[in-house]
């Protein structure tokens, strides 16, 4: 299951990509790639390269009893190069290479062509439902406290399935959207999610109705990690809204960093890396709640994490899978602060 290289254009027209799929070779010494062909032989329902910027090898496939492919394999390429999606860890974590698994629905899915954008009002993400049944009328909904603005927001289905729309949005914030049958109402693809930056740094007028009430973590904030080594914290900011409607929490990293999570009554939580999100010495956490309006939002919670560097001996050993580390932090877990 592996491309030989060759010149891109000669490999665009030797290999026979097909339907809604990746249908570039991404680089590297090959892309793995899966195929499916019909059941009389004719022709193929879909192909497609599977892979990102780097040396990409698919070892096993298998078929599932809804029709979708399970692809595993070999990677070496960093995301967002390699198209992640959903699963238990979306970072490439270093070393020689990283296993993969893949699924390739028959279903209908729900897509956006871009995961992160700036919110400046033109930067584009292409939504695309494919796999549905043609001639389907729908609409695309946001989730409540969702940025953004969708066109066309409705439509119908091709002949092959397929329905796109454009989004973009002037506020910083999360878009999360689902496709909706007008007729039955059934939700086709599941959903998509954008996260839009940056945007107009002028904070809401009124400051300090909202409260976050506490700010709760897997591992603690205060403590050191080390450098390199993947550690997944879910950081929970607990959110009194004062009757105001939720809209979504910022929790920003050394004042660049920004990540938007859609909020619901209780908060938000964003999952970090601790040992690749941040950098070496002292980090500054700010976690910021706003209302759906951005008209009121709640005072900034600051927490401070240091990184250290990791000894080489030791990010050799986590490589070769022979060990598991957390962090220097000392604890055997966090609660609320």
């Amino acid at each position: 299951m592996r491309i030989s290289p060759v010149p891109p254009i000669l490999l665009r027209r030797a290999f026979p990509c097909w339907a809604d799929r990746i249908l570039t070779y991404n680089g590297g010494t090959g892309d793995a790639f899966v195929a499916k062909v019909r059941a009389s032989g004719s022709g193929l329902t879909y192909a497609s390269y599977l892979g990102g910027a780097s040396d990409d090898i698919g070892l096993a496939i298998a078929v599932g009893s809804d029709g979708s492919s399970y692809v595993a394999g070999w990677t070496s390429s960093p995301e967002p190069g390699f198209p992640v999606r959903n699963g238990p860890d979306l970072t490439y974590n270093g070393g020689i290479g990283d296993a993969f698994v893949a699924k390739i629905s028959t279903q209908a899915v729900l897509v956006s062509s871009r995961d992160t954008l700036p919110a400046d009002g033109s930067a584009t993400a292409t939504l695309t439902l494919s796999n549905a049944p043609p001639g389907l009328r729908i609409r695309l909904v946001l989730a409540p406290g969702s940025v953004g603005a969708l066109t066309p927001a409705s439509g119908t289905t091709d002949a092959t399935g397929m329905f796109s729309a454009a989004m973009t949005s002037s506020s910083p914030g999360v878009a999360v959207v689902s496709a909706v049958g007008l007729e039955a109402g059934q939700t086709y693809g599941g959903s998509a999610r954008v996260t839009f930056t940056g945007g107009p740094d002028v904070l809401p007028p009124n400051v300090g109705l909202i409260n976050i009430s506490g700010i709760q973590s897997r591992y603690p904030l205060e403590g050191r990690y080390l450098q390199g080594i993947p550690t997944k914290n879910p950081v929970t900011a607990r959110v009194d809204w004062s009757g105001e409607t939720p809209g979504y929490v910022e929790f920003t990293v050394n004042g660049a960093q920004h990540y938007y999570e859609v909020a619901d009554i209780s908060g938000a939580t964003h999952t970090f890396q601790m040992g690749t999100d941040l950098r070496e010495g002292d980090n500054t956490l700010e976690i910021v709640a706003f209302s759906q309006d951005r008209r009121q939002r709640s005072q900034i919670q600051t927490r401070h994490i240091s990184l250290i560097p990791a000894p080489a001996w030791l990010l050799s050993v986590l490589q070769n899978g022979a060990l598991g580390l957390v962090s220097l932090a000392g604890s055997e877990g966090a609660g609320y602060e």
